[in-house]
C-alpha cells in the first residue's frame, strides 16, 4: 500500500513539475523615462501615459514580453541605453540621442509650444528680440534654446519642482515664459483650464516624432514591437488611451 501511495505521489509531483516547466515566463523589458511630469507620469510615478503604454504593449505581446516603467535622470538613462540591458527609452525624439541607437515606429507627433501670461504675451516674433526676461523651467531638465548665444545674455532662468508649478507661476505672472512639449501644453490646457490665463503659441511649424529608442543589439525587440503597434486593435486602444489625456489628435499611428 505504501509503495502504491509513493508511486502516486511521485506521479503527481512529476505532472505538476511538467506543467510549471511548460508555463511561459515573459522576458522583462524596462521602459525608461526621464519625464517626471504629467501626462507622462503622475506625482507618484506609479501611473501616467507611459505606464498605460507599457500595460498595452504587455497585453499584446502574447506573454513573450512584460513591459514595466522606470524613472531615471537623463544621464543614468544614457548609461542604461549604452549597456546590454533589455530596455527602451519611452516616447522620445531619436534626434535627442546619439545616432547609433535604433528607434521604433513613430507613436506620437511632437512639437514645442511657448507659454506666457495672457496679460503680457510673448509670441514667436517677440522671442527673436527678447531681453531681460525670466524663463521658467523644471529643475533637472535641459533647455538648449536658452543656452544659445542669442539668449543667454538676455534671459535668466527660474526653476520649479513640477510642471504644474511652472504653469501656475506663468498664470500668476511670476515668470515671463517657458517652452514645453506640445502634448504637455495640450494636456494642461484642457485639464487645468489654463487657457483663460495662459497664452499658448506653437513655436515652429516643424514637427518631430516620439518613438521608443533602444540599443541596436535589441533589433529583434524593435521588430517585435513594430509589429504590435501596427495592428488595428492596438492602434484603437492606443487612441482610446490618448483620449483620456485629451491628446488623441497627437497619435502618429
Amino acid at each position: 500500500m505504501r509503495v502504491i501511495f509513493c508511486s502516486l505521489l511521485i506521479l503527481v509531483i512529476t505532472l505538476f513539475a511538467g506543467d510549471a516547466r511548460s508555463e511561459k515566463v515573459p522576458k522583462q523589458v524596462t521602459l525608461w523615462t526621464y519625464y517626471d511630469f504629467k501626462p507622462f507620469l503622475d506625482d507618484t510615478f506609479e501611473n501616467g501615459l507611459i505606464h498605460d503604454f507599457a500595460e498595452l504593449l504587455t497585453s499584446h505581446s502574447n506573454e513573450e514580453y512584460a513591459f514595466h516603467v522606470e524613472y531615471l535622470p537623463r544621464k543614468r538613462i544614457d548609461l542604461k541605453l549604452a549597456s546590454n540591458q533589455l530596455g527602451m527609452v519611452a516616447l522620445v525624439n531619436p534626434q535627442w540621442f546619439p545616432e547609433q541607437y535604433i528607434a521604433s515606429s513613430s507613436l506620437l507627433v511632437g512639437y514645442d509650444v511657448i507659454i506666457s501670461p495672457k496679460v503680457q504675451t510673448i509670441t514667436v516674433n517677440k522671442l527673436k528680440n527678447i531681453s531681460n526676461a525670466n524663463y521658467i523651467g523644471v529643475v533637472g531638465h535641459e533647455y538648449p534654446m536658452i543656452k544659445t548665444a542669442t539668449y543667454k545674455e538676455n534671459i535668466s532662468r527660474i526653476d520649479v519642482s513640477s510642471m504644474l508649478s511652472l504653469f501656475t507661476l506663468i498664470e500668476k505672472q511670476r515668470a515671463d515664459f517657458s517652452i514645453v512639449p506640445g502634448l504637455v501644453a495640450k494636456y494642461f490646457q484642457s485639464t487645468n483650464d489654463f487657457s483663460h490665463s495662459v497664452h499658448f503659441e506653437v513655436l515652429s511649424k516643424e514637427q518631430y516624432y516620439r518613438c521608443l529608442l533602444m540599443n541596436d543589439m535589441h533589433i529583434f525587440l524593435k521588430k517585435y514591437v513594430d509589429e504590435i503597434v501596427e495592428k488595428t486593435e492596438f492602434i484603437q486602444e492606443w487612441n482610446a488611451i490618448l483620449k483620456t489625456y485629451n491628446i488623441k489628435g497627437l497619435s502618429a499611428i
